[in-house]
């Protein structure tokens, strides 16, 4: 009796998880930037910087979820393609919000 290795599928959803983790470190961002700005000062360049750490690695997840929607929209389901929209849009819509309320530089940011 021969037995076959097993064969693990691909993940239903690829763009899902690029997607999940952009809406989290949005969010991640736009919690820790406000307390950067009412935090002590030693607090604050690590909570700025964090916030700001944060909002890349979101932009970042968020790119790489459109390139995988982009290239696997015709294996997935149009269920799964809208929760992954959403989800991108959530991120988006949230970096958006976050970088005009806490410049990265300019008046308001904490550089310069």
């Amino acid at each position: 009796m021969h037995l076959a290795a097993p064969q693990h599928a691909a993940p239903a959803a690829p763009a899902r998880v690029p997607a999940g983790m952009a809406s989290v470190g949005a969010a991640l961002a736009a919690l820790l930037l406000p307390l950067a700005m009412r935090a002590p000062e030693g607090a604050a360049e690590l909570l700025w910087v964090a916030g700001w750490a944060c909002a890349a690695w979101a932009a970042i997840a968020a790119v790489s979820a459109v390139v995988l929607l982009v290239r696997e929209r015709t294996a997935m389901s149009r269920r799964t393609t809208r929760t992954t929209v959403q989800l991108i849009g959530f991120a988006v819509a949230l970096l958006a919000v976050t970088a005009w309320l806490h410049p990265f530089a300019g008046s308001g940011g904490g550089a310069g």
